[in-house]
């Protein structure tokens, strides 16, 4: 209640990014549902006038190859996983809020999320830093939408400073797969290790329990679960931002760019440790 003193709009950003949780229900579905509740009941107590409430592409969902983008007007109505399922009713529950209380809101919904700057790593970035350290042994045959964090945060401001916002945005700039971005990774950094083997569709189930092992052995970050290969195996990320670049004039940068920032801010951050390390941000523009 604090914070919405004296303002004229709140910009809420992702209260948890959790796909290996032990807990879902108190770890990622409780702070996501009830904390961005409690926030726009604040905003609305404080008579705020616009709230850019941020959701995800995980609320819209994934297609089966073949499948057109999906866009604003969808909706992840078969969440499996249980940060997409939580995402999805987030947004709505703040739909439903709004509606009653008479917010204007907006909802930004980025595409898993890369880029320098990062506090710490979250589920996406720390796949950087197992590639980095060759921990990566076979490339796993998923796809997901990729923006740079710089371009999510410029869209919130767009959609802040437009009094014509409206409705739901995707921001997001192309589907990609794990085999296209490794290769671009290789192609910026020959020194990259990067796996030559694809792991077949059929042995996707294994890579939970892989990913456990890996982790109970050699401490190597979690970034699978079953729910999680349930929600993305077979299925692809596919998503138009063509809404938000229409009305808002928004414009990502170069995926290439924004990879090759991520690897700097990785490698700074997390590999070269002979180097300060105080949260500095690598090649912003």
């Amino acid at each position: 209640r604090r914070a919405m003193e004296g303002v004229d709009a709140l910009i809420h950003v992702a209260p948890v990014y959790n796909l290996t949780s032990r807990n879902p229900e108190k770890e990622v579905r409780e702070p996501i549902l009830r904390g961005s509740l409690n926030a726009l009941q604040a905003a609305k107590d404080a008579g705020i006038k616009k709230v850019i409430y941020t959701s995800s592409v995980a609320a819209v969902g994934t297609v089966a190859a073949g499948e057109a983008p999906l866009t604003e007007k969808d909706w992840n109505d078969r969440a499996i996983e249980p940060y997409a399922r939580a995402k999805m009713e987030a947004e709505r529950q703040a739909w439903e809020f709004a509606r009653e209380a008479g917010l204007n809101l907006v909802t930004i919904l980025p595409g898993s999320i890369i880029g320098p700057g990062f506090h710490r790593h979250t589920p996406t970035t720390v796949a950087f830093e197992l590639l980095l350290r060759g921990k990566v042994p076979v490339v796993l045959p998923l796809a997901f939408t990729f923006v740079d964090v710089r371009d999510v945060a410029r869209a919130h401001l767009l959609a802040y400073e437009n009094p014509a916002a409206s409705g739901r945005y995707i921001v997001s700039d192309r589907s990609c797969s794990m085999a296209e971005l490794f290769a671009m990774v290789e192609e910026m950094d020959p020194t990259v290790r990067v796996p030559r083997a694809r792991l077949s569709e059929r042995l996707l189930p294994l890579v939970p329990v892989l990913d456990w092992l890996g982790n109970l052995l050699s401490g190597t970050p979690r970034f699978a679960s079953r729910a999680m290969i349930r929600e993305y195996g077979r299925r692809l990320q596919l998503v138009s931002s063509d809404r938000i670049r229409a009305e808002l004039g928004w414009k990502p940068m170069d995926l290439k760019a924004s990879i090759r920032d991520t690897v700097e801010w990785t490698r700074f951050r997390f590999i070269d440790t002979h180097r300060e390390r105080d949260g500095a941000v690598v090649s912003v523009r």
